[in-house]
C-alpha cells in the first residue's frame, strides 16, 4: 500500500473515531435531557425532531399563586388562608393589617398593587356561623 493512501486511511479511521466519540456523547446529552423533562412532568417525544410538550398535570398542590405580567408586575394572587396575610403594594408584599385569614384571590392594578379580590370565608352573626363569598372591589 503507498503511504499516502495509508495516511489517508488513518486519517479517515481517526475522523471515524472522533464521530463516534461525539455521537456517544451526545446521546448521552440527549438522554439526560429527556430525563430531566420527564422529571419536570413534560411528554417527550421519542421521534427524531419530535416536539417537547409540557404534559397536563394531573393534580397541582400549592399554597399559591402569583400571576405576572411579562416584566413581572403582580396581577393576580391566588392563595390559602395565609396568602390573605399580605397585601401586594407597588409589587412588595407588604403586611395587612387587620385582615382575617381567607383563602382567595387578590386581584392587583397594573402597579402591582391591591385593588380587589375575592374570598370564600365563615362568617359569625347573630351567633350563626354560615358560609360567605365576598367580592371586594376598591
Amino acid at each position: 500500500m503507498d503511504q499516502s493512501r495509508s495516511d489517508r486511511s488513518d486519517e479517515i479511521m481517526a475522523a471515524l473515531a472522533a464521530a463516534r466519540k461525539a455521537h456517544s456523547a451526545a446521546s448521552e446529552a440527549l438522554n439526560k435531557a429527556e430525563a430531566a423533562a420527564r422529571l419536570a412532568g413534560m411528554s417527550v417525544d421519542s421521534d427524531p425532531g419530535g416536539e417537547v410538550v409540557q404534559a397536563p398535570a394531573e393534580e397541582l398542590r400549592v399554597q399559591r399563586i402569583r400571576i405576572v405580567e411579562p416584566d413581572g408586575t403582580t396581577r393576580m394572587i391566588i392563595g390559602n388562608s395565609t396568602a390573605s396575610a399580605v397585601a401586594p403594594i407597588r409589587g412588595q408584599d407588604e403586611p395587612h393589617p387587620g385582615r382575617g385569614e381567607f383563602a382567595g384571590i387578590i386581584f392587583c392594578n397594573d402597579e402591582g398593587t391591591e385593588a380587589g379580590g375575592l374570598v370564600y370565608a365563615r362568617w359569625s352573626c347573630r351567633r350563626r356561623t354560615a358560609p360567605a363569598g365576598i367580592l371586594d372591589r376598591r
